[in-house]
């Protein structure tokens, strides 16, 4: 099991914490500071938040350290020969840009796992990963997921969660219930992007960003970077209509407000999108 990114859904965090739950509202005795009126938060009370904040956050860079050592080393034979590390994130075209440059898969790895496994290679190597518009990656992973996926795991997963649907409008409408939103999300075709390539404190750590939308170039680009020559490929494309045909603009608000990082991280526009 891959080291499995948790955040907070709450209005306040904008999903901002990645590994922590409501990092930045929890103070000393364990309070949920929004639920204190600003009257009462004195400067005592926003000291032990913060303190509080930085005693969990070193705490889960400990753990994520432990974390790395006994998942094993991330790396493979292609990273050293390349000197690079790159992010595959699901449903945005990974499958293509790792065929095309390595012999082998590469897997869905958070980026972090690299780093608090092997700072120094992580460090010197080039780093890159591809992502996509949400409103697009969360069609292509429903339609995905619904014809069962790449695996066993993927099949059943996917009869547990997105059988009762009978279409893409109902099952995001159900995406307003954040038991069942904060459910889906956990799932890694349906994480945040930005869970898979930022720092504890939200900050993107691949030198270059590659869209779905802009590939061709982009790709190339990643090619110039490593002295590969080599043509992409298109693999594991999912059979649906454009995006646009499924969403009215109550839905394009549920998406946005559960990636609003994604669209904020890596430039995508609500308004340019519909």
């Amino acid at each position: 099991m891959y080291l499995k990114p948790t955040w907070c859904l709450c209005n306040d965090c904008s999903q901002v914490g990645i590994f922590t739950s409501h990092m930045r509202h929890a103070n000393q005795d364990g309070e949920d500071t929004r639920l204190i009126g600003k009257k009462y938060m004195t400067p005592y009370l926003l000291k032990n938040q913060k303190a509080a904040a930085e005693n969990i956050r070193q705490q889960t860079e400990t753990i994520l350290q432990q974390e790395a050592r006994r998942l094993g080393n991330p790396y493979k034979p292609h990273n050293d020969i390349y000197r690079c590390i790159f992010t595959h994130i699901p449903k945005a075209a990974g499958i293509s840009v790792e065929s095309a440059l390595f012999s082998e898969k590469v897997g869905h790895k958070i980026l972090l796992w690299y780093a608090f496994y092997d700072s120094q290679r992580f460090k010197d190597y080039f780093k890159f990963t591809f992502v996509r518009n949400p409103f697009a990656r969360v069609v292509s992973a429903f339609f995905f997921l619904k014809k069962g996926g790449r695996n066993r795991f993927d099949a059943q997963w996917a009869e547990r969660n997105l059988s009762p649907f009978k279409d893409i409008e109902e099952f995001v409408d159900a995406l307003e219930n954040r038991t069942f939103a904060r459910s889906i999300l956990s799932w890694q075709h349906f994480s945040p992007q930005y869970s898979y390539v930022t720092d504890l404190d939200g900050r993107i750590l691949v030198d270059f960003v590659g869209k779905v939308e802009t590939i061709e170039v982009d790709f190339q680009y990643i090619c110039s970077q490593l002295n590969i020559r080599t043509a992409l490929p298109h693999h594991n494309r999912s059979n649906h209509e454009d995006f646009r045909t499924y969403f009215d603009n109550r839905r394009y608000e549920i998406i946005y407000d559960l990636y609003k990082m994604d669209f904020l991280l890596f430039d995508y526009d609500i308004e340019s999108s519909t």
